[in-house]
């Protein structure tokens, strides 16, 4: 066998194998033949823009989901895998498994730095920005093939869970024009355009922009709910754009609490029932709504009143929420607030709740839902209709401005306990919580597709 045919072989195998074309490719005449035999557009680009930015502990959120990715790909075995950050202008960098890992554990998002492993295609690359109007390619073939045979970077699925970026035209354009790129895009929601009220610091035309850039760029869209793609279709129509492939890939709940709810006993009860939320601390959360019938259930039932538990970072323009909080007799007395809670932590409160509240007034997606029903807890919530498809069904759904209501149904739950438990009893019998497993099978197999599509047309 020639040397070439057995460096292809070599290649191949492993490929096949899981590890990458950067641990055993330095000839540029393997490299070529190779995408030439099969491997055209299989490679994967996740950007980890978001992950890379955060410098602090708690993930949650659109991080979260993120980071899910960033774990799956760490395994991934079908396709070789980059994963690319952006910086200042159009640039992309390369980061190393090794400096995303050791991140992550700063982060303390992993225990260890071999928590994750694999094969790295950019372990050897130097850091700093690479210009993607200049092919990103430039600084792959520095690092896999001598400089007097650069290999071109080869074009595979660039695909951005986070947001990060999508703002920027050009970028996309670089990436799909003048790199080949398919361009996959994860859209969590529209809540700054239709409630731009809520929006904080993000601002509103900034999202719109992201948004007619999905439309334009992308070749595939994944959404975290159906509400969620009815919501960008009708923008697409509303904007006289068409509408993407778009796919639902709705976010799993965490291991670690399906496997803390498939061991949980049935737990005495505490001193005081407690009602649990768990949300960042922002107006669009409606936190204002609790704080007061929480007021008033203390005047009502002073000693028998219960508990409220906060389970979120702290956020924007709701500093009354915290003067309550830290200085109202009711508050102190009566609202427990957690800012950085590990998950583990949070099982135990989950496991323990009356129910869950979900009083917020605009959302994508509602992961507290699914995880509080995967324990097997009742969920009060406003009666959105992502609520209803996040909760299959199986949440009391309330207008988020009806104070009466919501106070009627708490109160509820704890006068009456055989009430509550009818509702935990619809809970545990009919729920299925959604998996991560399950959402990367299903992501994998619309990546594989539009690869198979994308390369019949070119």
């Amino acid at each position: 066998m020639s040397r070439f045919k057995r460096k292809l072989a070599q290649i191949k195998h492993h490929t096949a194998a899981g590890s990458h074309l950067a641990n055993v490719a330095a000839d540029h005449d393997a490299v070529r033949n190779l995408f030439q035999h099969g491997a055209q557009g299989k490679v994967v680009y996740l950007d980890v823009t978001r992950t890379m930015r955060r410098d602090r502990g708690w993930h949650t959120g659109i991080t979260r989901v993120e980071f899910r990715y960033i774990r799956h790909f760490f395994d991934y075995s079908d396709a070789p895998v980059f994963f690319v950050a952006q910086t200042r202008g159009e640039r992309f960098e390369l980061v190393s498994r090794r400096r995303l890992a050791r991140h992550l554990a700063r982060l303390r998002w992993i225990d260890d730095v071999t928590e994750l492993t694999g094969p790295d295609p950019a372990a050897n690359h130097r850091r700093g920005g690479l210009s993607a109007t200049r092919r990103l390619a430039h600084a792959y073939a520095d690092a896999l093939v001598p400089a007097r045979r650069r290999a071109p970077l080869p074009p595979g699925v660039y695909l951005n869970v986070s947001h990060a970026g999508i703002d920027r035209a050009e970028l996309l354009r670089t990436l799909r024009d003048i790199m080949g790129m398919t361009i996959a895009i994860y859209v969590h929601d529209l809540i700054p355009i239709d409630f731009p009220e809520y929006s904080g610091n993000e601002d509103p035309d900034r999202h719109r922009d992201r948004m007619l850039n999905v439309l334009e760029f992308a070749d595939l869209v994944l959404t975290n709910s159906e509400a969620t793609r009815d919501r960008l279709a009708a923008f697409a129509s509303s904007s006289g754009r068409p509408l993407p492939p778009t796919h639902v890939a709705v976010i799993g709940v965490e291991e670690d609490f399906l496997a803390a709810a498939a061991g949980a006993v049935a737990r005495p009860g505490t001193q005081r029932p407690y009602f649990l939320y768990v949300s960042t601390i922002q107006p669009r959360k409606n936190h204002q709504l609790l704080l007061a019938l929480w007021r008033r259930l203390a005047a009502e039932r002073g000693d028998r009143a219960f508990d409220l538990v906060l389970v979120g970072r702290r956020g924007w323009l709701s500093e009354g929420v915290f003067r309550f909080v830290e200085h109202s007799d009711v508050g102190r007395k009566y609202v427990r607030e957690h800012n950085d809670l590990a998950d583990s932590a949070l099982a135990r409160l989950y496991q323990g709740a009356t129910a869950l509240l979900f009083p917020s007034l605009a959302e994508g997606w509602g992961m507290p839902i699914a995880e509080a029903q995967a324990f097997g807890q009742p969920v009060i919530a406003s009666n959105l209709p992502v609520f209803r498809e996040a909760s299959q069904g199986l949440a009391t759904l309330i207008d988020p401005i009806d104070g009466m209501q919501w106070y009627e149904t708490i109160c509820r739950y704890v006068d009456d306990p055989p009430c509550r438990e009818r509702h935990a009893e619809r809970v545990r019998s009919r729920y299925r919580p959604p998996t991560w497993a399950a959402h990367m099978s299903r992501v994998d197999e619309l990546l594989s597709a539009r690869v198979r599509t994308r390369s019949r047309c070119m």
